[in-house]
């Protein structure tokens, strides 16, 4: 849908395997997303992410104050 909608470029990939590339976006934004990634994989998909940002740019994610099995905790 985002494709059909948008007219932009979209990625559709799994967070266990990720291939982005380097330095390329402005922004990443992740609403409740990385409740999703297993917690020992989850220091790598945040490096990937971070690599895959201009410099100076920010990643955003939100997530609502729970504990889920295999993620994150707050």
């Amino acid at each position: 849908m985002a494709r059909a909608h948008s007219g932009c470029e979209v990625l559709e990939q799994s967070f266990l395997h990720l291939d982005l590339p380097s330095q390329r976006y402005d922004g990443v934004f992740a609403n409740a997303v990385l409740f999703h990634v297993p917690s020992q994989v989850l220091p790598q998909v945040l490096r990937q992410l971070q690599a895959c940002l201009r410099p100076e740019r920010r990643a955003v994610q939100l997530q609502p104050a729970r504990r889920w099995p295999g993620g994150l905790e707050r």
